[in-house]
């Protein structure tokens, strides 16, 4: 067996990991005009026989990558007929003598060899990443890639080389590592698919050690923030998947419910009481540039479990941590019960990525009081529209969420409900003397003056005219004056009585008071 080794970048290892050694450029003739795009060649990998990482940064000091980040041992029989050295790859393809002067950087050295075709994962015996590098970082790239490449090209079937082009973000996404990148949406939206399906497949309790052991076996990045820490890595891995195993719910706060909910104290007692699979009550809350994933932990004793990111000015997502977590909390979600609350025995503030101060109270009590809330009436959220942050590739997306808004009134109602409101004493109830109405009165009898056809005898005429009927014959009407009341000609209860004085009778003050007849009798 020989043993070889492949210098390369720590962006491309999960790939090379997952799928082999399967690009390099090999360039056997500069062109008759020496642009780019007139060179000659095809794409295999290289390989050497010099381990030194210093040996590396002459050929590789060109390069927008830093490949001497990474080492890979490689073992290949000694009789396998797709190892050529670099001699016999300038005799097999006739390269001329002043390019091979060209290609070389130290002409002593003859230990550079090409393997036709791809090396496959299981040829790679051991992985090596130089100490003391610092995160990768998004912004350290171009935002986009133009750069000449023989990808297409085969060993058998060598050809010009072709410009590529691609955009930043989707240069990341081909090379399957996780690093934190501008102007994502939502935390996890730089995560590799793979990566969140491995969390979707686990139960939430061990899923973010599940992820660790797939990120070190793929050599996918976990140091975030800095190359000593996975504490912000694992904290997100956790509460991401618990926000996956739950409904998936994204609720929307406004600064004016964050407001409201934020004056209260914290309401254990109205939180649910779970005895298992606490993240099916989880909610993801997102406030202003704070996205804040909180669930009801299980239990008698009431509290949340919680993780918080915030994104920066460079529209870069970073993991919030408490200032006095333990060193054995470091790499779980942060949790805070009624006693830690009692005794003010947590922090206030917490510190993000950058250094800058985060009220952590504040969002502590506005995610307690929205999950009271929600508990209390379900209908405190309104269904928004259902929106993927991700996009559905092949594999299909596996981070659907639920847009909601958490409705101002309806907390505002429920809040109110919070109130103790103060028993007004009772007041001596004061007993008055029953009286009669101002308006009713001892009245003398009301006359009519009334026309009518035969006036009685004892009835004196006051008045007499002449009138027609239908069919033209004239006669006689008299008017004459009779009592009204009770008794009287007109009351109810029978005509021709004996007239009775009234007893009472309502204060006339309009015209609108007299109980008149429309027409003549």
């Amino acid at each position: 067996m020989k043993t070889l080794y492949h210098f390369t970048s720590r962006w491309v290892l999960p790939r090379i990991l997952q799928k082999g050694i399967t690009r390099g450029d090999v360039p056997i003739h500069p062109g008759e005009t020496g642009n780019p795009e007139d060179g000659i060649g095809f794409s295999a990998p290289w390989l050497t026989a010099d381990k030194g990482w210093d040996e590396q940064l002459s050929w590789t000091a060109l390069s927008i990558l830093n490949k001497q980040e990474v080492r890979l041992t490689v073992e290949v029989e000694e009789t396998d007929p797709n190892l050529i050295s670099w001699e016999q790859l300038c005799e097999k393809y006739q390269i001329p003598g002043y390019w091979q002067s060209a290609l070389r950087t130290d002409p002593d050295k003859h230990d550079w060899y090409i393997y036709l075709g791809g090396i496959p994962p299981q040829m790679i015996k051991q992985v090596e990443v130089l100490k003391g590098l610092r995160p990768l970082s998004a912004l350290d790239l171009p935002t986009d890639f133009h750069y000449f490449s023989n990808d297409k090209n085969s060993p058998v079937r060598p050809g010009p080389s072709k410009l590529t082009k691609i955009t930043r973000p989707n240069w990341v996404k081909e090379t399957g590592n996780w690093v934190r990148s501008p102007n994502m949406k939502y935390p996890w939206s730089d995560m590799p698919t793979p990566l969140l399906r491995v969390l979707l497949g686990s139960s939430p309790e061990v899923a973010s050690q599940h992820g660790r052991d797939y990120c070190e076996k793929r050599g996918i990045n976990l140091a975030q923030d800095s190359p000593d820490q996975l504490c912000p890595a694992m904290i997100t891995m956790e509460g991401v998947a618990r926000w996956l195993h739950s409904s998936r719910k994204i609720v929307e706060v406004s600064k004016l419910s964050s407001k409201l909910l934020e004056a209260w104290e914290p309401r254990f007692t109205a939180l649910p009481f779970v005895e298992e699979k606490p993240w099916q009550y989880g909610l993801m809350f997102q406030m202003e540039d704070a996205l804040m994933y909180a669930e009801p932990m299980m239990g008698r004793e009431p509290g949340i479990r919680f993780a918080i990111w915030c994104k920066f000015p460079g529209g870069v997502w970073g993991t919030v941590s408490a200032r006095d977590r333990q060193e054995g909390e470091w790499m779980t979600c942060d949790t805070y019960t009624s006693l830690d609350h009692m005794l003010k025995s947590r922090s206030t503030l917490a510190i993000q990525p950058d250094g800058a101060r985060l009220d952590l109270g504040k969002l502590r009590r506005v995610a307690i009081n929205a999950l009271a809330a929600v508990n209390e009436n379900p209908r405190v959220i309104v269904a928004g529209k259902r929106k993927a942050p991700r996009s559905k590739g092949k594999e299909g997306g596996v981070s659907r969420a639920k847009r909601m808004v958490l409705d101002f009134d309806a907390a505002r109602l429920i809040t109110k409900r919070w109130v103790i409101l103060p028993t007004p004493p009772p007041t001596e109830k004061i007993q008055h003397k029953d009286h009669k109405s101002p308006c009713l009165h001892e009245v003398e009898p009301h006359m009519w003056r009334v026309w009518v056809n035969t006036p009685k005898a004892h009835e004196k005429v006051l008045e007499t005219r002449e009138r027609k009927d239908r069919k033209g014959n004239t006669y006689y009407q008299y008017r004459v004056s009779r009592k009204r009341g009770k008794g009287g000609a007109y009351a109810r209860g029978g005509r021709g009585a004996d007239p009775v004085g009234a007893e009472s009778t309502r204060l006339v003050v309009g015209v609108e008071d007299l109980n008149m007849p429309g027409g003549g009798a």
